[in-house]
């Protein structure tokens, strides 16, 4: 693998890929055709990080998650207790794996999770975003 760097503008990011073409094809997924792809000088090459280094961003970002989530929940004003237990009855592994950093397992959870009144569509859509856009970024 080697490192690119994608930039636009004064933003830049640097990812490890294996052909400029996997680079430009992520870019297009990710971003839109606006953004420019070069392989990084050797200077700019990046060490994958480890398992044991990137557990303390997994797990922040799983905390981060379920913030968003209750915050998305108390937008909706009132939930009854219905409401509420079938809820907390469809998130209750996602909440676990997402404390224990096991993000993969959250993507894979959440996918399979069905849409309802108040976990609409559109919620479901944000946080699949998330959580790809993360995994994005260390694979």
């Amino acid at each position: 693998m080697k490192t690119y760097r994608v930039y636009k503008n004064l933003d830049s990011i640097f990812h490890n890929f294996n052909s400029l073409e996997e680079a430009q094809q992520w870019v297009l997924e990710n971003y839109d055709n606006t953004w420019s792809v070069v392989l990084a000088s050797d200077n700019q090459q990046i060490t994958p990080i480890t398992p044991e280094n990137r557990l303390p961003f997994d797990i922040d970002f799983g905390n981060e998650l379920i913030n968003l989530f209750l915050l998305d929940n108390r937008q909706y004003g009132y939930i009854s207790v219905e409401d509420s237990i079938a809820l907390l009855s469809k998130f209750s592994d996602i909440e676990k794996l997402c404390k224990l950093g096991a993000i993969r397992d959250v993507q894979l959870l959440m996918q399979n999770i069905t849409v309802d009144l108040i976990f609409t569509q559109e919620r479901k859509d944000k946080y699949m975003s998330m959580i790809n856009e993360y995994l994005a970024y260390y694979n």
